[in-house]
């Protein structure tokens, strides 16, 4: 097992090198210029899928959007950003500009989904890491720091490629699923038992089809799921017997036709 320190030295150097590479930012001035501006309102953290491709994918390859959590102390200053840019709201009450290379998304900390609907009280920046939804994006880089936190495991968990849930609670359900079966499925990921029934439980909610669809709709360009059409189980107990059989992984297509072969 790598040791965090090393894990956490490692994604903080990758995570500036990323912010000041060509071809994210550094090469495009209103990107720049927004990340500036957005320092000036307060201090600013990388969060999300950006950190979590960054471990498993070099600069070169990335392909995420970017997105920042600010601990705003100047509202004023919040606001005409967001007007001056034509930042546009986002789900979940965070806004987005646009660049011809990446979408860059933000949030004023007190606004988030998890503070605003009870669930989590966050008043700084350490408090988003009890916010997230997967525990593997409990993780920000701080910009002013360039300094890596994250919630205890979190890291270790990263590493050995375990995916579990660490805030229950969910405004959405089966995108929540669909990124799950995606993260799975791309990143060879195994999920926890928690995950597993969660996932389950939308699998009879909505049924598989509908996961597909979704899948598609939100990833036009890389759908993942849908190759697995025809072959997935059709309900939340089959989908937790292949997933005893295969240790919580999700099987490639050959691994799963022979395991539903298998089935009685």
């Amino acid at each position: 097992m790598v040791p965090e320190t090393k894990i956490r030295r490692r994604l903080a150097q990758q995570a500036w090198q990323l912010l000041r590479s060509e071809k994210v930012v550094a090469g495009q001035r209103f990107a720049a210029e927004v990340l500036d501006e957005l320092e000036e309102v307060g201090r600013v953290a990388l969060i999300g899928g950006a950190l979590r491709e960054l471990r498993y994918a070099p600069i070169k390859r990335f392909q995420s959007d970017l997105d920042f959590v600010v601990e705003v102390t100047k509202p004023e200053k919040f606001q005409s950003l967001v007007e001056r840019r034509g930042a546009t709201p986002n789900k979940f009450g965070g806004f987005r500009v646009s660049t011809p290379v990446v979408d860059i998304d933000f949030w004023d900390l007190r606004c988030s989904w998890a503070h605003t609907s009870g669930y989590k009280k966050v008043n700084d920046l350490e408090d988003v890491l009890n916010t997230t939804f997967f525990n593997v994006d409990a993780i920000i880089y701080l910009l002013s720091d360039r300094k890596i936190y994250a919630k205890p495991g979190t890291l270790d968990d990263l590493e050995r490629r375990y995916l579990d849930i660490n805030l229950y609670p969910n405004p959405n359900p089966v995108g929540a699923t669909v990124r799950a079966l995606r993260r799975m499925l791309e990143l060879d990921m195994r999920a926890s038992e928690l995950l597993v029934k969660y996932i389950a439980a939308q699998i009879d909610e909505v049924g598989w089809s509908k996961i597909v669809q979704i899948d598609r709709a939100a990833y036009p360009a890389k759908p993942s799921l849908g190759w697995v059409e025809g072959l997935f189980p059709k309900n939340g107990c089959d989908f937790l017997t292949l997933m005893k059989r295969t240790e919580n992984k999700l099987p490639r297509m050959r691994q799963l036709q022979l395991c539903l072969s298998e089935r009685p």
